[in-house]
């Protein structure tokens, strides 16, 4: 493999980074814009027909039980995590994609901690 289409494929990873980027800002915004009570109408909705069939599937619950769950509070940190991630994310590519020096320590830097972060929150 040239030098070359591993920069392609490298250029391509960061577009779809970027579009991830893009689509994590989205659903901060929509959280922050939602009301939880709207959030779990809508799980209900979807889950309403599975569950008459099987009551006890599997998904149907655990949804339907963290739409029950999903307070004001934890909509908000999900909210501001979503946005935040997003919008750090998008300034990150930009800058790799213009080949500015500072982006490549910093993503490293940056979603290094946010896997660290992650990693701590999936442990609690």
């Amino acid at each position: 493999m040239n030098e070359r289409r591993i920069h392609q494929i490298f250029e391509i990873s960061i577009l779809l980074k970027g579009a991830h980027a893009v689509i994590e800002c989205i659903g901060g915004l929509a959280l922050a814009v939602i009301g939880t009570g709207t959030i779990a109408g809508w799980v209900n909705a979807l889950t309403q027909d599975e569950l008459i069939e099987d009551p006890n599937d599997f998904v149907g619950t655990h949804l339907l039980s963290l739409a029950q769950n999903f307070t004001f509070s934890t909509q908000h940190f999900y909210a501001f995590y979503l946005l935040s991630h997003g919008i750090i994310k998008v300034f990150l590519v930009v800058g790799l994609l213009r080949n500015k020096l500072w982006a490549y320590p910093a993503s490293l830097v940056v979603l290094g901690m946010f896997i660290v972060y992650q990693l701590y929150r999936y442990s609690y």
